[in-house]
């Protein structure tokens, strides 16, 4: 994931900058009291903190709880915020969604992922850049690891290897769809553990007891990618 550049008491990152959707909605910050505030700046920028900056940050974790309890069991069922609103608008009118959203929405068919979860992750994961690749080696759209790629059906083939197959949309959207819908059904459609599984790894998930892992980057990459999907799949 991108970095996050840290601002007073909080974080900052700008969201679907006009010409780009560079930076989407990544980064890691500290979530001390498992609370999250959000707010949208006149320029676009999102503000993430774990306490109140101002009267107008919403708070989108709604938790008094101790940052090793888990997220709330009802999150993903949670009403989007207006701010997750208008991203995920920005969102569905941007050319780099259009030119991803076929081969998305045929692999989500295909593995029984509901569009608006797979659009979420990868916004988180790459912003919808097909170049993408992570410090720890992760690719493409969806920030497939090549190990997990040939876990979930990407095999070398002659000048094709798989991180090189990794770079075609199609292939890493289908790859990483795959693997998005095994932790689906491991973890019995709990997406909060999906999600943060598809970040930390289901090993984490699975030693934290089932329960999302005490890891900052994760925690906040779990009330990102669910508050976005809330919006996706919000009518209108």
């Amino acid at each position: 994931m991108v970095g996050l550049r840290a601002s007073q008491g909080g974080f900052r990152k700008r969201v679907l900058a006009p010409a780009a959707l560079a930076c989407l909605l990544a980064g890691t910050g500290s979530l001390a009291q498992a609370q999250v505030w959000m707010r949208a700046d006149e320029e676009g920028v999102l503000h993430f903190s774990n306490q109140r900056q101002s009267g107008q940050d919403q708070l989108v974790l709604r938790s008094a709880e101790p940052a090793e309890a888990a997220l709330p069991s009802d999150w993903a069922q949670a009403p989007a915020s207006a701010d997750m609103e208008r991203a995920a608008q920005r969102i569905q009118a941007s050319a780099q969604f259009d030119a991803v959203k076929p081969a998305m929405e045929q692999a989500a068919t295909h593995f029984g992922v509901d569009h608006a979860l797979v659009t979420a992750v990868m916004a988180a994961e790459s912003a919808f850049n097909a170049q993408a690749v992570s410090p720890k080696g992760a690719i493409g759209l969806m920030q497939v690891m090549p190990a997990t790629a040939k876990r979930f059906g990407v095999t070398a083939r002659p000048g094709q290897s798989v991180e090189r197959q990794l770079r075609d949309p199609e292939t890493n959207i289908r790859a990483g769809t795959r693997y998005l819908a095994h932790l689906i059904q491991l973890f019995e459609g709990q997406l909060e553990l999906a999600v943060a599984a598809y970040n930390a790894g289901e090993g984490a998930v699975m030693r934290a007891g089932n329960r999302v892992p005490n890891y900052r980057e994760t925690r906040q990459y779990v009330v990102k990618v669910l508050g976005l999907y809330n919006a996706l799949r919000s009518p209108g």
